[in-house]
């Protein structure tokens, strides 16, 4: 689907009960990992799920899906392969840390990058290649401490990419070091680095993943801007200041930034040749990085998924998201995903299809799960913001922490049994009918 139409309804919807989840659809079929810590496969048409992997935690990060095969890291140090049709385990590995990017596929290899906490304040950080049929490990590269023994923040999140034979990667935030390298993809040796920072006292240092293109490079080096270099040598080739967590996003003869002036958030459409700011759009509060495709951009601004001409930044259309009243707003960090059904995407921990093949904007209720999938043992919520008693549930009640909507009701806010607010019947007549009737029972029995 080069230009969806609006939007006019949800098809269907799911609770993962993660903002920052990274869903990612492959042949029909969408990944993508929840609260609960499983590892979930669901048509991408009718969002029916195909299977659920346990994968020991959170899968916040995208899934890479290559040659048969889904593959994930997690925060627990996991770096699994699944199958993509039958959801069983090929190989798995752990590391003691956390990966910390989507692993990135070729075809014989797996990169990722990898966090391993010295302390506190202190990380190591590395890139790690497997090999994609067996798991084996291949090569590391570890960014070491300085002569002083200081390391990097753990807060750095080291993220590779792939350009010909060059892995590019964006190391630390605090590092004496400098901050972007480039490796070889064959043994991790380092081929260049660069600071990609005017600062010589107070570095920068890279923050958001690099975005590749065939013949540049682009990243946001916090808190300096966005710089265009050369994947070949790191030579950066200009700089447009801007501060933001979305990595650029490269298509459409455009690079798009997200950037905070002082508080003033806006989108941004950069001319990816000269750096020049071809247009922007202010919003009030951003929930998304961008997409492009076809021409136009996608994105999700305060509660609203946005349309825009990717040219000159010409607003399209915009369709509200479902939201329940009450509800306090919360980023949806992935970015909206085009697909041929409609466009996918993650918004206040519900996942959503939308498409134009209905009239009028849904509410809450009708962003529904289909019914067979609502088992409390699925961890999934069965409509947007509804709840039901999976264990993580049972926790947030153990510690303390209120859910947004009691047992005794539907995913809507209203009673169970499709009580109104109206009915007069609440629970506690409810309860008395039923002792009555065991009374009533016990009663007879004994008569006879």
């Amino acid at each position: 689907m080069a230009d969806p139409e609006k939007p006019s309804r949800v098809r269907w919807s799911t609770g993962v009960g993660l903002n920052q989840m990274h869903p990612v659809v492959a042949g029909g079929t969408v990944y993508f990992g929840d609260k609960s810590g499983n590892l979930q496969a669901r048509d991408l048409a009718t969002g029916e799920r195909h299977w659920r992997y346990s994968a020991s935690g959170p899968v916040q990060l995208a899934p890479a899906v290559r040659d048969g095969l889904v593959y994930i890291g997690t925060r627990a140090g996991y770096l699994r392969a699944i199958d993509a049709g039958s959801g069983e385990e090929q190989w798995s590995r752990r590391l003691p840390g956390e990966f910390t990017s989507t692993p990135v596929v070729t075809d014989d290899r797996v990169y990722i990058g990898f966090t391993r906490r010295v302390d506190k304040l202190n990380a190591e950080h590395q890139v790690h290649a497997f090999s994609s049929g067996s798991g084996d490990p291949l090569w590391t590269f570890s960014l070491e401490a300085d002569e002083n023994g200081i390391r990097d923040q753990p807060s750095g999140r080291p993220t590779p990419a792939v350009s010909g034979e060059t892995l590019v990667v964006n190391f630390s935030r605090t590092h004496p070091d400098n901050r972007v390298k480039g490796l070889k993809t064959s043994d991790g040796s380092v081929v260049w680095t660069e600071s990609l920072s005017p600062r010589t006292n107070s570095p920068g240092g890279a923050f958001s993943p690099p975005a590749l293109g065939e013949s540049a490079g682009y990243i946001l080096s916090e808190p300096v801007g966005t710089f265009r270099f050369s994947p070949t040598n790191g030579s950066p080739n200009w700089k447009q200041s801007g501060v933001s967590n979305y990595p650029p996003t490269i298509g459409d003869d455009r690079v798009f930034t997200v950037h905070n002036d002082s508080g003033s958030l806006m989108y941004r459409g950069l001319n990816p040749v000269s750096g020049e700011i071809a247009w922007t759009y202010p919003v009030s509060s951003v929930a998304s990085g961008i997409t492009t495709t076809g021409g136009r951009v996608y994105l999700v601004a305060d509660t609203n998924l946005v349309a825009l001409r990717a040219g000159d930044g010409i607003e399209r259309w915009t369709f509200e998201l479902p939201s329940s009243l009450g509800e306090k707003p919360r980023i949806a960090a992935s970015d909206p995903i085009v697909t041929p059904e409609g466009i996918l995407v993650n918004h206040r921990g519900n996942l959503y299809l939308v498409d134009s093949g209905g009239d009028g904007s849904p509410s809450p209720s009708e962003a529904v799960t289909p019914a067979d999938e609502s088992t409390a043992a699925s961890g999934d919520e069965s409509t947007a913001g509804g709840l039901q008693t999976t264990p993580e549930t049972a926790r947030s009640l153990d510690s303390g922490t209120r859910p947004e909507r009691g047992f005794f009701s539907n995913g809507d806010g209203s009673p169970l049994g499709g009580l109104s607010g109206g009915d007069s019947v609440t629970v506690a007549s409810i309860v008395v009918t039923i002792v009555s009737m065991i009374l009533s029972f016990v009663q007879m029995v004994r008569g006879q």
